[in-house]
């Protein structure tokens, strides 16, 4: 639809006005600054100064166009591009317009090519609002603003690195995290549920998104193995607890996992006045969340919840309360770093880098990698192996010619006499038995 197609005055207040929804399925108006597109989630604020960008009537119309890109995408996606508009009003908001053709285009160059990914997004949610039957952008202005290259957001610079501070731990401090939480958790310092949490992050490398929404009845114990039903947490289109990638686990954890699971049905029961007591009977573990956000909240919720057969997300651990866990657990267990001397600092991030690099290390592939991060594609988990073999390289290079003399000096070649050997007519080159009474081979290349 071209710019002179949008709709009336009256037609776009009353949409501003109809409630939408979001993808997590909450209900929001588009007419109001703060929008509640998640439970447990920082609100989209459009109150700030990214209607500095937006010309005329524009800025209605962008409310809208973003209203039903939240309905498609996940709230951390809606952030980001009023995170941009934000920025770029804030730096050049009083002569900018950002459907003007030549202000977009300048943005490459005014955010230089290290921030380019940024401008990328506000594109793709330009091109997104251009499909909708909104109106207020033009093909001519689509067509020019993709004219332009712009590159994607950096990969896998963390795990390129080996960043000390948000790169994979290497094998000594992973080992010192795992002795620190277990030494932890047997002297009573870490909760059964701070013990769990870790052990399945180590062991899975998840996303917080991930781990937050895992109920007790995802994990199994089978003949041959114990496994978990992850949710997945990065797909386009994809709800809450709506499709499951099945993961192999130790049996361990399995075994902790149904310890916190009596834990909790405790604290669930105690939490319930007396007439209810029987109702912590028909909970089933399918409705149990693995890490429970608020004990009252949920056992005030019970009877809603057996009589739907549904958990919320309301009910289950948000991001940020499991974040704040890992740095308590950090602050428990205390364990330095061999390389800064520092504490070891504990999130999501580095316990997924750690999977993906020490799967590379015993050779795995894109493909496998990809698998066990549960990633849609292989652009990501390519990070993984060409870091490892770039890691190879810059080692061989680095004590490759420290060895060279000991490596030569020890390359030996099986001869049946001393006359076939490279100094065999030279007596020098004899190697004598500790007590001299006979020789046991010769030196080629040194004496």
């Amino acid at each position: 639809m071209n710019q002179s197609e949008q709709k009336s005055l009256g037609e776009i207040q009353a949409l501003l006005n109809t409630p939408h929804k979001s993808f997590a399925g909450l209900t929001f108006l588009p007419s109001e600054d703060r929008w509640k597109l998640r439970p447990k989630y920082v609100r989209v604020n459009l109150a700030g100064s990214a209607r500095l960008v937006f010309g005329g009537e524009s800025w209605d119309l962008f409310r809208l166009a973003l209203a039903r890109y939240a309905k498609s995408s996940k709230v951390g996606t809606v952030l980001a591009i009023i995170d941009v508009l934000n920025a770029i009003a804030n730096r050049w908001g009083d002569d900018f317009d950002i459907l003007n053709e030549a202000d977009f285009l300048s943005l490459k160059q005014r955010f230089g090519s290290e921030r380019e990914d940024m401008v990328g997004k506000v594109r793709g949610f330009l091109k997104f609002w251009f499909e909708t039957d909104i109106g207020g952008i033009s093909r001519d202005f689509i067509d020019a603003i993709y004219q332009v290259k712009l590159k994607g957001s950096t990969k896998g610079e963390a795990v390129k690195s080996y960043d000390p501070y948000i790169g994979p731990y290497t094998p000594i401090e992973l080992q010192a995290i795992m002795d620190g939480v277990t030494n932890a958790y047997l002297e009573d310092r870490l909760s059964t549920r701070d013990y769990v949490m870790t052990i399945l992050f180590v062991q899975r490398g998840s996303r917080l998104n991930q781990v937050k929404n895992i109920c007790v009845g995802d994990f199994g114990l089978g003949r041959e193995r114990a496994e978990v039903r992850m949710p997945r947490g990065k797909q386009r289109g994809s709800g809450f607890r709506e499709e499951f990638s099945t993961f192999k686990i130790s049996e361990d954890l399995y075994k902790l996992v149904r310890v916190l699971r009596k834990e909790s049905l405790e604290r669930i029961g105690n939490k319930l006045p007396a007439s209810q007591k029987h109702l912590i009977e028909r909970l089933t573990d399918d409705l149990l969340p693995l890490f429970i956000g608020d004990f009252s909240s949920f056992a005030q919720a019970l009877p809603a919840i057996l009589e739907s057969q549904q958990t919320s997300e309301d009910h289950h651990m948000g991001e940020g309360g499991i974040a704040t866990r890992l740095r308590a657990i950090a602050s428990v267990i205390s364990v330095h770093s061999e390389r800064t001397g520092e504490v070891i600092n504990l999130t999501s991030h580095r316990f997924r880098r750690t999977m993906g690099t020490d799967l590379a290390r015993e050779g795995a592939g894109v493909g496998p990698i990809a698998i066990a991060l549960d990633h849609t594609d292989y652009q990501n988990a390519g990070v993984y192996v060409s870091t490892t073999a770039d890691i190879a390289t810059r080692l061989d290079r680095k004590i490759g010619k420290l060895l060279a003399p000991l490596a030569q000096a020890f390359a030996g070649v099986l001869v049946r006499h001393e006359s076939e050997a490279v100094r065999g007519d030279n007596p020098e080159s004899r190697i004598r038995t500790t007590t001299g009474s006979g020789n046991v081979g010769t030196c080629g290349n040194f004496s």
